[in-house]
């Protein structure tokens, strides 16, 4: 199962309830949306799967959506480079790491590198 924050922490991170959720089957996805408009970022993750998602909208068109299995953690970092959610896979002979930006600006980084 997925260790993830709790409810008031996503609240508290996106400064919202989730945009659809699925509580009993552990499914929640957050949205934020850039200072400017017209870009807005979808998080979701389901806990008991072991999965999250990452889309870019930008003025109702999707632009990417990228999925991930394996994800072992997500943990909310608050650094220099801004506030974001660090997403930890447990591939096997991998390093696989998912960085979701909310603040200064949304940004999405996937890596996976072979070790």
């Amino acid at each position: 199962m997925l260790n993830v924050p709790d409810e008031l922490e996503f609240l508290d991170f996106f400064g919202s309830e989730p945009v659809e959720s699925a509580p009993e089957d552990g499914y929640f996805c957050y949205k934020a949306v850039n200072e400017r408009g017209g870009i807005e970022l979808f998080f979701s993750f389901h806990e008991i799967e072991g999965s999250i998602q990452s889309r870019l909208v930008l003025n109702n068109e999707e632009l990417m959506v990228v999925s991930g299995e394996c994800v072992e953690e997500i943990r909310m970092q608050r650094d220099a480079s801004g506030e974001y959610l660090s997403c930890l896979f447990n591939v096997t002979g991998v390093e696989s790491k998912a960085s979701v930006y909310i603040r200064p600006r949304l940004k999405i980084k996937w890596h996976m590198i072979q070790k």
